[in-house]
């Protein structure tokens, strides 16, 4: 399995100001805004974002292991882009 493009992890978000995900030179990976669902769910998902390279890397061990479940998550994840990057 070829190297996944997305940024490296671990990424890390201010717990006084959960809105931005960000490595741990604290570049910007993705911000997060509540405006719609309230802080608590804001949180959530600031939670949930922040794994992503953990729960990416589990599920490629996962996948390369032959779970098939696994492989197809990969899959979409490793897909082509609109413009044919992925």
């Amino acid at each position: 399995m070829e190297q996944s493009k997305h940024t490296p992890g671990p990424w890390q978000y201010e717990e006084h100001s959960p809105n931005r995900i960000m490595t741990t030179n604290n570049a910007t990976v993705a911000a997060v805004y509540g405006g719609f669902v309230g802080i608590a769910e804001q949180v959530s998902n600031v939670r949930l974002i922040t794994a992503a390279p953990t729960m990416y890397e589990y599920i490629a061990k996962m996948a390369a292991d032959g779970d098939q479940d696994a492989e197809a998550i990969i899959g979409d994840i490793e897909a082509p882009g609109p413009e044919g990057e992925g």
